[in-house]
Parts: structure tokens; C-alpha cells; sequence
């Protein structure tokens, strides 16, 4: 009779242990994953960035076109790694990062995958000299 209290004990603490560590660790995905990419705004140094897409909404689950220019007024500017990342809106899901290549002057293109259709941001980093400078887009992916 011991023998069987003792696994049921076992059980329940088991239980409990479980109940009480989860949100703490699904707290920590959401904070890591959840974020947005550390940047500077791109305004803040003169930087204007343009981004189409090809389709245009984008249509998930299928190859998406990026094209992103770079516009930096009179200084010319140039930049070591140019990527997007896009997470979707209110979800606590890793980002997506495409590093894209520069195909002329101040013109960068690459493909991404959305992986659902609904509200995403995607963010536009240019990086040079160890500093990132980004921008936001809202847009809606298509299903």
C-alpha cells in the first residue's frame, strides 16, 4: 500500500514541478524569440530604405522577392551585410532572416518564405562598421 502512495506522490510532484516551471520557461522563448532585431532607427543617420515585394502582398509558403533600396541623400554610402528578418505580428516565434545581395549601387534583392498567412513585420537592417540601422513594414501575407 506504501509502495503505491509513494508512486502517487512521485506523480503529483512530478505534476506540480511541471505546472510551476512552464510559464517561466515559455516566458523565456517569448522574450528571446519574440523580439524584434536590435537596430537604430535608419532615419536617425539620413537613410531612407525602400522595399517591394514580388508577388505584392506576399502569398505564404511560396518564394517571395525582396527588393531593398538604400537612399542616404549626399553621403554614399556602403554597407557590409543588408538583411530582412520578419516575424509575424503578436507571436512568439523565432524571426526569419534572408541576407540579401547587392545586385548594384544601393540596390539589394533576396527571396524569403512566410511560413503563414496573416499581419508580419519585417525589418530591413543595413550594418556597416559594427552599427545596424533598420526600418519596420507592416504587411499582410496573403494564404
Amino acid at each position: 500500500m506504501s509502495m503505491r502512495r509513494g508512486r502517487a506522490m512521485r506523480k503529483y510532484e512530478l505534476i506540480l514541478l511541471t505546472l510551476v516551471a512552464l510559464p517561466f520557461s515559455l516566458s523565456g522563448c517569448a522574450s528571446r524569440y519574440g523580439a524584434a532585431p536590435r537596430f537604430k532607427n535608419a532615419n536617425t543617420i539620413g537613410l531612407h530604405v525602400q522595399m517591394q515585394t514580388t508577388p505584392s502582398p506576399p502569398v505564404a509558403l511560396k518564394d517571395v522577392k525582396v527588393l531593398v533600396q538604400l537612399q542616404s541623400g549626399t553621403n554614399h554610402l556602403e554597407w557590409t551585410q543588408v538583411r530582412v528578418s520578419e516575424v509575424m505580428s503578436d507571436m512568439s516565434m523565432p524571426p526569419l532572416t534572408s541576407v540579401l545581395h547587392k545586385i548594384r549601387k544601393n540596390t539589394y534583392s533576396g527571396k524569403v518564405i512566410f511560413t503563414m498567412g496573416g499581419p508580419w513585420i519585417v525589418t530591413v537592417i543595413a550594418e556597416k562598421e559594427g552599427k545596424s540601422y533598420g526600418q519596420q513594414f507592416h504587411m499582410d501575407v496573403r494564404q
